[in-house]
């Protein structure tokens, strides 16, 4: 397969998650990418079957920021789309993606359920990140698992709940973060902070990429239908709570200072809680 459009991601996991698409040009050449499945389905019984497969794949020109980059660059610093310059603050490199994933689903009359299971890897490699050696994608989740349910109570009613797990995503974080002070030729005061022509820089230290974990997702929805028919058609009442148990589910998270001042802690920043829903459409 190939793509001829990139996706260009800056999810750090510190601060909102931003991302570009770019077209492929003379310099950066279209992702290309080469799979393999195998996989088997069984029925068993009139109303049950289970799949399971195991796929490989492999991606070649990927593209990524290059260090001490971001999509600040591109907004910013006169480096923009405009005049091609966003070539020069990425980099490419290669990826894999590979594990298996298993199904379980039975179709009834009045009840159906599906379950589902993905055991899942996905790495990226590029020269000039992390040292030129593999770390798991932004995107990798090891674990994933749903369970989605339907019962029909009677002809009019039916019933559905779901519930969904997975992996936090990998995301990278400082190890420690400290104050050094520049000066210029000559100028004393630098060693002891006390101004002049001294320059304070603020600057991080950093382990290895995306070695971190965001915390897992996971939520259940609850949902009811009621469908009325009309001599002109047939009327749908639909309810539902999303998030039932309000999981506080995060979706990045940013570094702030601690009550008392002296330290940083690490805090997320979540968006939808327990929500409910109600709807009514006709279809004539």
């Amino acid at each position: 397969m190939s793509q001829f459009i990139h996706l260009l991601s800056n999810s750090t996991g510190i601060g909102l998650p931003t991302d570009l698409w770019l077209p492929t040009t003379n310099k950066i050449k279209p992702q290309t990418s080469n799979q393999v499945s195998l996989g088997i389905t069984k029925k068993i019984g009139k109303d049950i079957s289970i799949n399971i497969e195991g796929y490989y794949k492999k991606i070649e020109h990927l593209i990524n920021f290059k260090p001490g980059t971001s999509f600040l660059n591109i907004l910013f610093l006169n480096v923009g789309p405009a005049n091609n310059d966003w070539e020069a603050v990425v980099t490419s490199g290669q990826a894999w993606a590979y594990g298996s994933e298993f199904q379980l689903e039975k179709k009834g009359e009045r009840f159906s359920a599906m379950l589902s299971y993905t055991l899942g890897f996905a790495e990226h490699q590029f020269d000039l990140i992390n040292r030129g050696k593999k770390y798991w994608a932004s995107y990798d989740r090891r674990h994933a698992l749903s369970l989605l349910t339907s019962y029909k109570i009677s002809s009019r009613w039916r019933a559905s709940a779901s519930w969904v797990y997975s992996t936090g995503n990998a995301f990278t974080l400082p190890k420690s973060n400290y104050i050094v002070y520049g000066h210029e030729p000559g100028d004393l005061n630098y060693e002891f902070g006390l101004g002049g022509n001294s320059t304070l820089f603020f600057l991080s230290e950093y382990g290895g990429k995306n070695i971190y974990r965001v915390l897992a997702f996971h939520k259940l929805d609850l949902g009811a239908t009621y469908t009325h028919p009309y001599k002109f058609g047939t009327g749908t009442l639909e309810m539902g709570i999303f998030n039932v148990y309000n999981r506080k589910n995060p979706i990045f998270y940013i570094i702030a200072s601690s009550d008392d001042g002296n330290s940083n802690k690490l805090k997320k920043i979540t968006l939808l809680g327990i929500m409910p829903s109600l709807s009514y459409s006709i279809k004539f």
